[in-house]
């Protein structure tokens, strides 16, 4: 584990919806001496996959029963069930922060722009930019609805690919930065480097073994 730190987060699931983080209990008392504490939560898309776990989340929720051909149905499921495992399997592992955040970003040399059809074959995002757009915004909801105050993990370029620009207007944690934060943090910039209508709290570097965070 890292050093103790004024700000901790926590990752509610082992890096896709409606996993297990093996890590959970020792994180979570890592996290206890912080003044800051959150959790956060990855996202992705369930488009294409046929998991128990797709069958049953993106396939039955608040949107409905959906059939495989209704993405936008499976989308929203498939968010807001995701949000309130992670919530549900947090509390029930002790960590309670009302703070959260959703985790959006492209895993490495994966494409989201592929031709045709492809566009909706599997993948952790798709390249349908509105139903990635579905899968956040109903994962925010269900955070919201659970009294949770919500922000989004991302980097400009990253956001922009996966939801086309969803302006969420939520705060942002700015991921792996080249400069101080303060250049991240300065209002002056904010066209270069912020993105979902929001206003950065965070910014991580990406040093070496851990990713240590700067508030803003």
């Amino acid at each position: 584990m890292p050093p103790a730190s004024a700000i901790a987060v926590v990752g509610a699931d082992g890096g896709h919806p409606f996993s297990q983080n093996p890590c959970f209990e020792q994180e979570v008392a890592w996290a206890a001496t912080a003044n800051t504490r959150a959790q956060y939560m990855v996202l992705d898309s369930p488009i294409g996959f046929t998991s128990p776990h797709v069958l049953e989340y993106a396939y039955h929720g608040p949107a409905g029963d959906c059939t495989a051909a209704e993405y936008a149905c499976q989308s929203f499921n498939w968010g807001y069930n995701a949000a309130y495992f992670a919530v549900q399997s947090a509390s029930a592992g002790g960590a309670t922060s009302d703070k959260w955040w959703l985790d959006v970003e492209l895993p490495t040399a994966t494409s989201i722009d592929p031709p045709g059809a492809q566009c909706y074959t599997p993948n952790f995002w798709v390249c349908d930019q509105t139903m990635n757009s579905i899968v956040v915004a109903a994962a925010e909801l269900a955070l919201r609805e659970q009294g949770k105050d919500v922000g989004v993990y991302s980097t400009q370029k990253q956001w922009g690919a996966i939801t086309g620009g969803l302006p969420l207007g939520g705060p942002i944690w700015i991921a792996g930065y080249d400069y101080p934060a303060s250049t991240y943090c300065d209002a002056a910039n904010a066209r270069q480097y912020w993105f979902a209508a929001g206003r950065p709290a965070m910014v991580q570097s990406l040093p070496a073994t851990f990713d240590p965070d700067t508030a803003c």
